[in-house]
């Protein structure tokens, strides 16, 4: 659990600078909205935007959470039959 509170804020952050960075790559461009006079010339403000962006991205973590549990009459059967069980698991998800 502490380790999704570290990564969370750290994902927050980086996709909000991968955002601005895009962001800056469109052209974008505020200025104000009220228009103003300037030597008697009305200038007019106003946004413009213009641009494309595209991310690709391929998650690379997945958490898993699962309990494996054995009922036998003694404490070494039981655990001999999760032992069998977690190396069965392992086994197949050393396939991915």
């Amino acid at each position: 659990m502490k380790l999704h509170k570290i990564i969370t804020p750290i994902v927050i952050c980086v996709t909000i600078l991968v955002g601005m960075y895009f962001l800056s790559k469109t052209g974008f461009a505020v200025r104000d909205v009220n228009p103003q006079r300037v030597n008697e010339t009305t200038v007019t403000n106003s946004i413009a935007v213009q641009g494309q962006g595209k991310v690709y991205a391929t998650p690379d973590t997945a958490i898993l959470r699962f309990r494996i549990a054995s009922l036998k009459p003694t404490s070494a059967e039981a655990q001999d039959e999760v032992n069998r069980s977690l190396l069965g698991f392992n086994t197949i998800m050393k396939k991915y």
